[in-house]
């Protein structure tokens, strides 16, 4: 069930942008673009910008398309100085990003990081004793939102802190809406704390987030911690939330504690929340294991979980009760596919969580299928390449499912955002065909001119069709000039296209200021006389159009009959001048 479907789109408010013309006056030459605010944010588009951020941690980032990291040697950003910056993924995806050390982010401090998946890569660290994260080594006072991971991490360094996302997490740092689904092996361990989404937490919370995948663990030493969501909870919040995580110690290690949510649960609170994770393997002297908790000294409620799985029907090593579930595998699908079973009857499954056939899923990582109602398998220009890998190709679908792909030179260096379709506008004598598209493109110089081509994936009888240009400042709508209606075949569907010229800081820029942002609605539109899109009816030339075929009627009755008496009128004064002359 997808709750919004739109695609390639900024988080940024077109309003503010309208509104803060100003701030886009000041183009960074660097490979990315913009200035590093909130506001106009560095743009970046390959793993090269990705890797110059080390240039600045504190400005504000935004991806602008999918990022393939293949071949590239990635170090961490931010390696021994904190990124106090922001990173908006964009609902875009890194793939194969490889790393050593600490993680994506070797330490953040009141940053933020948000709406970014790392699909598949892996970091591989065997010297730091330290921290250790599929996004983030050391968080403090970080909000991460809407992240995933789908990574391959492996540690083998001794003391020190692993997560799926983030290794150590404190201050007033959340994780919310975020997932880890790969693969997290620690060896090797002495004095270790590992989770599926968090090392060690302290003072933070962690809310509507799910663990999947593999955690597997090695210990020899001493005073150890795993479990599917975090290896300790000293202090803050957990709630609701699930790991459904393949969880296998091995270990003769001494103090060990292992759980299917949380190796221990030593401070804070955990609530609404159950586990369905698989927990094998053998532990050393003086180790817990429970199906939920390893050990547990502190508040929980509504905790649940699959008793089957876990090969255990104790819900903590230390005995804490909990609600247990599927005994004997007789109830093995009581977290699936269903909203209301506990704890499901306290998460938000209207804005935030999607039932599936399975665990639920949350929303917003819906957004991240790039193919997801994109003509042509997510290809909707047909050039070969997926368009989410292209920041200059975007699409938005339209009223009756007509889908507009906008697409711009990548000569020009200018980055799609904002797309969105709403409901057109009126012109005298016409009808719109089409919504009314509006997209914003971010460039990297000021003043440009720039060809823009729009797919329509349907066929449009454009020959009296016009294409029109709304701005909504002044409310006033005007026709393209220089538009030029053609046809491509994308996938076999010959579709409409229309190519023009639009100048920054010209006629058809929204906010008419040379400042490398141009904002741009648009639409198709045919005589208003018109019964379909198929119609041949004569445009309105700004004298008016008749628009009934009882007036056409009328109208050609009135010429002929004034023609008839002008020509009886002629014979009349004819025969009267043959007779004067007879005469």
């Amino acid at each position: 069930m997808l709750k919004h479907k739109l695609v390639n789109t900024f988080g940024i408010s077109l309003a503010l942008i309208i509104g803060s013309s100003a701030l886009f006056s000041d183009i960074a030459s660097a490979a990315y673009y913009g200035v590093g605010t909130s506001i106009n944010p560095y743009r970046i588009t390959d793993c090269t910008d990705l890797q110059n951020i080390n240039n600045n941690l504190s400005a504000d980032y935004i991806l602008v398309a999918n990022i393939n990291c293949d071949g590239v040697s990635f170090n961490d950003i931010a390696y021994s100085s904190d990124f106090t910056g922001t990173l908006n993924g964009q609902d875009h995806t890194i793939s194969n990003l490889n790393v050593s050390e600490y993680g994506l982010f070797g330490n953040t401090d009141n940053a933020t990081i948000e709406n970014l998946t790392i699909g598949s890569g892996s970091i591989n660290d065997s010297t730091s004793d330290d921290y250790f994260g599929g996004v983030i080594g050391y968080a403090n006072n970080t909000t991460i939102s809407n992240v995933h991971s789908a990574q391959s991490l492996i540690r083998s360094a001794q003391y020190g802190y692993a997560g799926g996302l983030v290794g150590y997490l404190t201050g007033t740092s959340t994780i919310s809406q975020s997932s880890f689904s790969g693969t997290l092996n620690d060896t090797n361990a002495y004095d270790e704390y590992v989770g599926g989404l968090v090392g060690l937490m302290n003072a933070t919370s962690i809310t509507d987030s799910y663990v999947g995948g593999t955690i597997t663990t090695s210990a020899s030493g001493s005073d150890f911690k795993v479990g599917g969501i975090t290896g300790m909870e000293e202090t803050g919040t957990i709630s609701n939330t699930y790991s459904s995580a393949a969880i296998n110690v091995n270990s003769g290690s001494t103090y060990l504690a292992a759980g299917g949510l949380e190796g221990e649960l030593e401070g804070g609170s955990i609530n609404n929340s159950f586990s369905s994770s698989t927990l094998s393997g053998s532990l050393g002297a003086f180790s817990y294991e429970g199906a939920v908790f390893g050990e547990e000294n502190s508040s929980l409620t509504n905790i649940y979980f699959d008793a089957y799985l876990a090969s255990d029907v104790n819900c903590s090593g230390s005995g804490v009760e909990c609600n247990t579930e599927n005994i004997g595998n007789a109830t093995p699908n009581y977290f699936k596919d269903n909203d209301s079973n506990g704890p499901f009857n306290n998460w938000n499954f209207n804005t935030i969580w999607s039932i599936t056939s399975g665990y639920p899923t949350l929303d917003d990582i819906q957004l991240f299928n790039a193919t997801s109602g994109i003509p042509n398998a997510g290809d909707a220009n047909g050039d070969g390449t997926a368009d989410s890998y292209q920041a200059f190709v975007g699409s938005v679908e339209g009223s009756n499912n007509i889908w507009a792909t906008i697409e711009l030179p990548s000569s020009n260096e200018c980055s799609l955002g904002n797309l969105a379709a709403s409901s057109p506008t009126s012109y005298s004598g016409y009808s719109a065909d089409t919504s009314l598209i509006s997209y914003d493109a971010y460039c990297s110089s000021v003043g440009l001119s720039v060809p823009v081509t729009i797919i329509f994936n349907t066929q449009i009888n454009t020959s009296k069709a016009i294409l029109l240009y709304y701005n909504p400042n002044t409310g006033t709508t005007s026709v393209v000039s220089n538009a030029v209606f053609g046809t491509i075949t994308v996938g076999g569907v010959t579709e409409t296209t229309v190519t023009y010229t639009v100048t920054d800081g010209g006629a058809y820029d929204d906010n008419s200021t040379a400042d490398g942002l141009i904002i741009d609605p648009i639409e198709i539109a045919v005589p208003a006389t018109a019964t379909s899109s198929a119609s041949t009816s004569s445009p309105d030339t700004g004298y008016g159009t008749p628009n009934s075929t009882n007036s056409r009627t009328s109208i050609t009755e009135l010429v002929v009959s004034i023609a008839l008496i002008v020509l009886g009128y002629f014979l009349v004064m004819k025969r009267s001048n043959r007779e004067s002359a007879s005469d």
